[in-house]
């Protein structure tokens, strides 16, 4: 595979590693690799030192601004509370078909009751939820914005 193909197929970064490994130019390839990945990688990590020394510099009246790692350990303790509030929602529905089960064990006929979780939502379900609305925000304006765009245009005066 040639290194044009490679780049209409939109793996431009692969390229150099690709002709590396294939026997080409060693330095050159390295050279374009070092372009390719080592710059990229040099100003993510530029700009995570500057962030960490720079928060620590600027004060606010509620406190200073966090830096990259406080940021990653607050990251980190969200999806914990995802995967916690997740455990406690399947032991409920859990504790529920138990229940049932009882109820029905010894009334066949008895009305069982099946009840929602009612839990916090979390920050990934807060996230789906404002997903889920810009969506729906865009869908009804196409719905709309669309068929009078059409009319419009279709207008003579």
């Amino acid at each position: 595979m040639t290194s044009a193909a490679i780049n209409r197929m939109g793996l431009a970064r692969l390229a150099s590693m690709l002709s590396a490994s294939n026997g080409g130019n060693g330095r050159v390839q390295w050279e374009a690799i070092g372009r390719t990945l080592g710059i990229p990688l040099l100003a993510l990590v530029l700009f995570l030192l500057l962030w960490q020394v720079a928060a620590a510099q600027v004060q606010t009246s509620l406190g200073s601004i966090p830096g990259p790692i406080a940021v990653f350990q607050a990251g980190v303790g969200l999806v914990q509370d995802h995967y916690r509030e997740r455990e406690k929602e399947a032991a409920f529905h859990q504790r529920q078909e138990d229940r049932n089960a009882r109820k029905l064990a010894k009334d066949p006929n008895a009305e069982v009751k099946t009840r929602a979780y009612t839990g916090k939502p979390t920050y990934f379900d807060q996230i789906l939820t404002s997903l889920n609305t810009v969506f729906t925000g865009f869908l009804l304006a196409t719905l709309v914005a669309v068929p009078l765009g059409i009319l419009s245009g279709m207008s003579k005066t």
